[in-house]
């Protein structure tokens, strides 16, 4: 059973993950490119970067796995600290956010400096999502409300009252 899929940014490649395994897909011929698994943990999450260049896959532990999109060879892999729910690229390629244990941790990825923990005050640990806006001033963080924070200084800017359970964000452009 797939747990996830993302399409590279070209659209020339689909990535999937079922248990432990990772599948490259061609879509322009539909044939499978590479198929590898190195852990024993299911991965439940891919994410490609905006510029194209990685690959991110996470199960339900605390690690992350980078690969290169133009080898699909593994280029690093990350210990975030604990179990991971929702995470997002940032617009720029540089950094990832990850929700995890009531709090959401930013990381800048080249040199995997933890760059911001926000505590969230609002039900956090069963966050849904986290995603950045288009211009990657602002980070939201989602569940039953969604709390937007300023990515210059990690404060919150606004506290959105959802009222109910939410399932998904997006930000649009200007």
């Amino acid at each position: 059973v797939i747990s996830a899929a993302a399409s590279t940014v070209n659209g020339r490649y689909l990535v999937t993950t079922a248990n432990s395994t990772i599948r490259v897909w061609d879509l322009e011929d539909g044939s499978l490119i590479k198929s590898f698994s190195h852990r024993p943990f299911t991965f439940t999450t891919v994410l490609m970067s905006p510029d194209g260049a990685t690959c991110v896959v996470h199960g339900d532990d605390a690690m992350i796995w980078l690969y290169d999109v133009a080898t699909w060879t593994l280029r690093d892999s990350m210990n975030t600290g604990a179990t991971i729910g929702a995470s997002a690229y940032s617009p720029d390629s540089k950094r990832i956010a990850f929700t995890r244990l009531g709090e959401c941790r930013v990381f800048e990825l080249l040199s995997k400096q933890l760059l911001a923990t926000i505590a969230h005050e609002y039900h956090f640990s069963n966050s849904n999502a986290v995603q950045f806006s288009t211009d990657g001033r602002s980070l939201a963080i989602m569940n039953t409300n969604v709390d937007v924070y300023e990515t210059a200084s990690w404060t919150l800017a606004y506290h959105l009252d959802g009222k109910q359970l939410m399932t998904g964000i997006q930000w649009f452009p200007d």
